[in-house]
């Protein structure tokens, strides 16, 4: 049996790990949320920049944290149970406040997967600011509250028209 030159094939699988590394890297700092990667025990393994931007801790910081430790402690039984989800299941999302290093608490929608990696279970997933939407329900209720109110307090009766149809 021959032996085969692997130096010639080598940087060829370098170039091609290489891109797919820069690939992955340049999605992961392109997505519009914070984006989380840690292990069954709450290692962070991975993060995007965003994620130290909204949290305002530094990557030395984040690397010794906890994911549990970016949250109110009210929440944190329901983050653990769809934590363990994740790892059980394979999925979870839930909407969580998240809270900065500066005290801010700002409402987020969390997702998670379970991806083996190196021979261990991790959660990949990603977090979606959705302070507007919560805003944007607020206002809803308020003025659907508005016109229960004027319909249930009215001292005559109201009634409602199409004015496409009349009716």
């Amino acid at each position: 049996m021959a032996n085969v030159d692997q130096s010639a094939t080598s940087p060829s699988r370098d170039n091609a790990a290489e891109s797919e590394r820069q690939f992955s890297a340049t999605m992961i700092e392109s997505m519009p949320g914070i984006i989380y990667f840690y292990d069954q025990q709450g290692r962070f393994l991975r993060w995007n920049r965003n994620f130290e931007t909204v949290s305002g801790y530094s990557e030395t910081e984040i690397a010794r944290m906890h994911p549990l430790d970016f949250f109110q402690t009210a929440d944190r039984d329901l983050l653990r149970q769809r934590m363990a989800e994740v790892f059980a299941k394979g999925e979870s999302s839930v909407e969580a406040l998240f809270i900065s290093r500066d005290g801010r608490a700002t409402p987020y929608f969390f997702t998670g997967r379970r991806v083996l990696f190196n021979g261990r279970s991790c959660l990949v997933g990603m977090g979606i600011d959705i302070s507007e939407r919560k805003r944007a329900e607020e206002a809803l209720q308020k003025s659907e509250g508005k016109l229960r109110a004027l319909f249930e307090k009215a001292p005559l009766g109201i009634a409602v028209i199409d004015t496409a149809t009349g009716q």
